[in-house]
């Protein structure tokens, strides 16, 4: 037989095996809707008609090789979109090389809630940019219309075929780089499904045909033939033992959370590391037995070709059997066939393909009824028979596990899989399986859809003193009467609600809740709403673990702050709950009693989402009985207006919210670190901690009513640009003279009132020395020489009035104080980098230059001695002013003298 011959008659073998294939993908669809939908897609991929769905303006790629779309799929979208003529599609030079489509579909894994994953090959070389873009927007549009209409997970992923060749595909994360990309490969393979375009050329050369002879046999192709019927996806000849170590990490950190994945796929690359002798990859058994004829299930159905590859592996040297019970226990559920409803069926010959095919393996372990029965309960298995099958599943993974990883000093592991791929392993390893205080434990789930259609919750007294809450489902076994099947017993409702959400096994779009409060009274609207929040902010579709996180410390990726939970008419904040969802995928929940904790608890969401900045609902929510009480809004308010303007805001370094909540004072301000909430109990101590922490330059925002608030609010709305503004505000006891300077610091000189005057006329006249000594610095944006004066009254309505008294002031200052000597300041830098001080007195008399912690001592000394001096620092002068102090412009010289100040007077107390 010629080369020629060879190549065609394997051409043909392998598309015998193909229609195999495809007709068991279409049979297992027995939804006719998604069947039509399913087989609607290629189609749409060829055409680009206004009316029908992926429809893209402008020039896009079309057409898939060989296609031909048949008489119900015409039909269908004819009638479905009111066509008036058959749609035309592009015959001539398709875009796309091969459809195909991958995952259960297909196999015994099927089921009617499985994803439709296809691949979508391509050759881009002589396509530009603006074309390949609209044809990734129809794609996406196409795949967004099936979606909609079968109400589950499409995707198409685009792959480029000089890509592949190399080992690069669409679908692969990021970690452990192309040395995964032979092992996809060679899934692709065994278990694709081609549903059209052109033959990978590799099924059509013999097996272990090397990379040079490929090479060598695709040139001998005449190019015509080669041009219509194969695509080049290049060769799959071996795989290193480094290649699989590789795979296997990869392919333990992609499964986690799916039991049956997780084993199986662990198992085959075990399989591929460890057995003795020469091992075949799955890809080449295939190919063997349809170049050999041989159709039977272990070459059509990928999922029983791996189970029983890695199940052969483990019974040749596994001695803990149980081990090897769970193997077979995990592929019962995820086929779920339900045998015990067939018992008296099982003989018939029109079976459904899944529990023909289960039959035939339970008969071989020979599985009593019981058993089966048992398995086909496992939905409404309870909380503990659950625990107890997962903890089996985890410790079969950790000694594959435990097994690799003394099989790594034998490898040269290093050149192929760097270090941070390691990282990344242990690190998903130990967020999946360890346990931890305040953690949310995963939930097991061997359906791809884990909700409940009802769930059921009820306190249970254990005593008088002690309660706890049941989470419970009807059990779907039960036809007659009401039994019920605990998934969760927990003391504190909130964490157990959070474990529901968190889980996914509450679900807003499909689930009901049903709530038995018993003594409690607790609100069922109130409970499904929360339920509903941690569902948004925390499912597992919600929230993607990237892998350049899990390379990083774990931060907050969303929270949700929950108050007074189920204490309605409560005017204090008693009890906050705090659950989160971090970066690594984690969950908790902290409770804390007291208004205190809601400072910190801010903190730290500000902190953690700096890295994100999604928008404010995708990563944080407050929750209250009463969110329209005052003292519920307010919080509120101040966590939605602090993520907005520290976390989203980018158009200054430096941010500052001034906020009243409770009977508080609070102030978020994000500078050159990480944000930092501070509470106050009074307004006076606020301002005091606002003057000793400027920044570079600064902008405010006032969030809430409260007048202390407001007024500040009133100051800067009204204040200039570039230029320094005073404003006196009589107190009750005290008078208050507010500096807001050129960079937007707020500085507030706390005085008696018998002193306003002076205090006012002092810091007006600093105020134009340091205006004129940074003016006369090279390089920086001048600050206006005229200051703005005002004074503020609120009467007793809490009315605001602001006058204008900047005349005044000039004319008082220039007449009554501009000659009067008052304390200076000289200030230099020490050979440490910290400042030192020399004090100039009246008469020119002056210290030494001190540390600042000696200033108080040096005037407590002056009055043991009975030396008056004043109490106001009237002048600074900076030795050797650097860049530094031009770019704070003024804040240095209000921020020394409001420093010195405070000293002086603490000096005097």
């Amino acid at each position: 037989m010629s080369f020629l011959d060879t190549i065609g008659k394997n051409m043909e073998s392998f598309l015998r095996f193909n229609g195999e294939k495809f007709l068991r993908f279409q049979n297992l669809i027995t939804n006719t809707s998604v069947r039509r939908v399913v087989n609607a897609i290629p189609l749409l991929l060829c055409v680009n008609e206004k009316r029908l769905p992926g429809y893209i303006d402008g020039n896009v790629p079309l057409g898939i090789s060989r296609y031909e779309p048949d008489d119900e799929t015409v039909k269908y979208l004819r009638g479905r979109f009111h066509l008036t003529s058959r749609p035309e599609i592009r015959m001539k030079d398709p875009f796309i090389e091969m459809l195909a489509v991958m995952g259960s579909v297909g196999t015994i894994a099927y089921t009617k809630e499985s994803d439709f994953d296809y691949w979508a090959c391509i050759d881009s070389r002589n396509t530009d940019q603006s074309s390949l873009d609209n044809f990734r927007k129809k794609v996406e549009a196409v795949q967004n219309w099936a979606r909609g209409e079968i109400k589950t997970d499409v995707h198409l992923f685009i792959n480029d075929v000089e890509k592949i060749r190399h080992n690069i595909f669409a679908d692969e994360e990021q970690a452990f780089g192309s040395t995964i990309g032979a092992v996809l490969k060679d899934e692709f393979f065994r278990s694709s499904i081609i549903i059209a375009g052109k033959i990978p050329f590799w099924w059509v050369v013999p097996r272990f045909t090397t990379d040079r002879e490929y090479e060598d046999m695709l040139d001998r192709v005449p190019e015509e033939m080669r041009k219509k019927n194969f695509v080049d996806l290049g060769n799959l000849y071996e795989i290193s033992k480094e290649d699989f170590l590789g795979a296997a990490l990869f392919q333990l950190i992609k499964s986690l959370g799916n039991p049956f994945k997780s084993i199986l796929k662990i198992g085959v690359l075990e399989k591929y590391l460890f057995s003795q002798g020469e091992t075949i990859l799955l890809s080449q058994k295939v190919k063997q037995n349809i170049l050999g004829g041989n159709l039977d299930n272990r070459v059509l159905d990928p999922y029983i070709l791996m189970f029983e590859e890695v199940y052969d592996f483990y019974e040749s040297f596994m001695e803990e059997k149980k081990l090897l019970k769970i193997l077979r226990q995990n592929l019962y559920l995820k086929i779920n066939p339900q045998l015990s409803k067939y018992i008296a069926l099982k003989n018939n010959q029109n079976l459904p393909y899944k529990v023909a095919v289960m039959f035939k393996y339970v008969k071989n372990w020979g599985w009593p009824l019981k058993e089966i029965q048992v398995l086909d309960n496992f939905d409404n298995w309870d909380y503990n028979e659950i625990i107890s099958f997962w903890n089996q599943v985890k410790k079969f993974m950790l000694l594959s596990y435990q097994k690799i990883a003394k099989e790594l000093p034998s490898l040269d592991y290093a050149k192929k899989i760097p270090e941070s791929d390691f990282k990344l392993l242990s690190r998903k390893i130990r967020t999946h399986f360890s346990s931890e205080p305040n953690k949310i434990d995963n939930y097991i789930s061997f359906k791809d859809i884990p909700y409940e259609t009802v769930l059921y919750i009820e306190p249970v007294n254990r005593s008088i003193d002690e309660q706890q809450w049941r989470l419970f489902k009807r059990d779907t076994s039960s036809d007659e009467k009401f039994v019920s099947t605990t998934l969760r017993i927990d003391s504190d409702l909130v964490k157990l609600l959070t474990w529901c959400a968190v889980n996914e096994i509450f679900n807003p779009q499909f689930s009901r809740v049903k709530l038995q409060s018993g003594y409690c009274r607790i609100n069922q609207n109130h409970v499904v709403e929360i339920l509903t929040g941690m569902h948004s902010l925390f499912s597992l579709n919600g929230i993607s673990v990237k892998n350049e996180h899990l390379l990083k410390p774990a931060f907050i990726a969303a929270s949700m702050v929950l108050l007074n939970f189920n204490m309605e008419n409560e005017e204090r904040i008693r009890s906050i709950h705090h659950i989160y969802k971090t970066s690594w995928g984690e969950s908790y929940i902290e409770t804390h009693a007291g208004f205190d904790r809601i400072a910190c608890i801010l903190e730290r969401v500000l902190r953690d989402a700096a890295g994100l900045k999604l928008p404010y609902e995708q990563c944080c929510a407050v929750h209250s009985p009463a969110s329209y009480k005052k003292h519920y809004k307010e919080i509120e308010t101040l966590f939605r207006e602090s993520y907005e303007f520290i976390v989203l805001e980018k158009r200054l370094s430096s941010r500052r919210i001034i906020s009243h909540i409770g009977d508080c004072y609070c102030t978020v301000l994000i500078g050159d670190g990480a944000p930092k909430v501070c509470v106050f109990n009074d307004r006076l101590s606020m301002l005091n901690a606002v003057s000793m922490s400027p920044q570079k330059e600064t902008a405010h925002r006032f969030v809430g009513d409260d007048p202390g608030v407001l007024i500040l609010s009133d100051l800067y709305r009204i204040r200039r640009s570039n230029s320094i503004m005073l404003v006196r505000e009589d107190r009750k006891g005290a008078v208050v003279i507010h500096c807001i300077n050129e960079k937007g610091n707020l500085f507030s000189f706390i005085r008696p009132p018998a002193a306003a005057e002076e205090v006012m006329m002092n810091c007006y006249g600093l105020c134009g020395k340091a205006i004129r000594r940074v003016n006369e610095l090279a390089g920086i944006n001048r600050i206006r020489e005229d200051i703005q004066v005002y004074s503020l009254s609120v009467d007793k309505f809490d009315n605001r009035e602001i006058k204008n008294q900047t005349r005044w002031c000039e004319e008082t200052y220039l007449m009554h104080y501009r000659e009067k000597t008052r304390l200076r300041a000289v200030i230099k830098q020490g050979e440490d980098g910290e400042n030192r001080y020399s004090i100039v007195f009246p008469g020119n008399g002056r210290s030494e230059f001190l540390a600042i912690d000696r200033i108080p001592q040096l005037f407590r000394t002056l009055r043991q001695k009975g030396v008056a001096y004043p109490r106001y620092i009237c002048d600074i002068e900076f030795k050797n002013a650097k860049s530094r102090d031009a770019e704070m412009g003024s804040t240095s010289y209000l921020h020394e003298k409001y420093k010195l100040e405070l000293l002086i007077e603490n000096s005097l107390r």
